[in-house]
């Protein structure tokens, strides 16, 4: 959510230290970090500058048959962040140690949106399902240690029971 219509999200302006209620009082840096993707499957992606990445899946089928891969990956503590930006669609975001395919089994760590759900799923288990997202919103897995946490404009939602090596 972005109150104030200055492009930082509610969450990145508290993170920052900034007033989330003011278009002027802006954090340094960018909102976002662009990412490269790799692998391309069925897939269209671009790159912001300010703004960040987006990938898109160019053919309108109900199967798990495209994806893509960031270059990036954590080593130690970090966080993936991203904005769902299409109501209704059907995705999967997540963590894995290994690229191997474009299936739902593939994720380590994951959340899937659909039917206005969240659902929090781990090694190919449904760990929780929380109702109703809104287009806008800033979703976060990070990784503290061993320990993931699932977010929703900053505030964690599910915090998994896994260890993450």
């Amino acid at each position: 959510m972005d109150a104030d219509g200055d492009g930082w999200s509610n969450y990145n302006e508290f993170i920052a230290g900034t007033d989330p209620q003011s278009d002027t009082d802006l954090p340094s840096g960018e909102p976002f970090t662009s990412v490269v993707w790799e692998d391309q499957v069925r897939t269209n992606s671009s790159n912001t500058a300010g703004v960040g990445s987006s990938l898109e899946k160019t053919e309108a089928t109900t199967h798990w048959n495209a994806g893509a891969v960031s270059e990036r990956y954590l080593e130690g503590d970090g966080v993936l962040r991203f904005a769902f930006v299409e109501d209704g669609a059907v995705m999967v975001v997540g963590l894995n140690d290994w690229h191997i395919g474009n299936s739902l089994s593939e994720f380590d760590f994951g959340l899937r949106f659909s039917l206005n759900e969240v659902t929090v799923f781990e090694n190919n288990t449904v760990q929780a399902s929380f109702p109703v997202y809104e287009v806008g919103e800033l979703f976060s897995i990070a990784r503290v240690g061993t320990e993931i946490r699932y977010q929703r404009d900053g505030v964690t939602f599910h915090t998994s029971t896994v260890a993450s090596d």
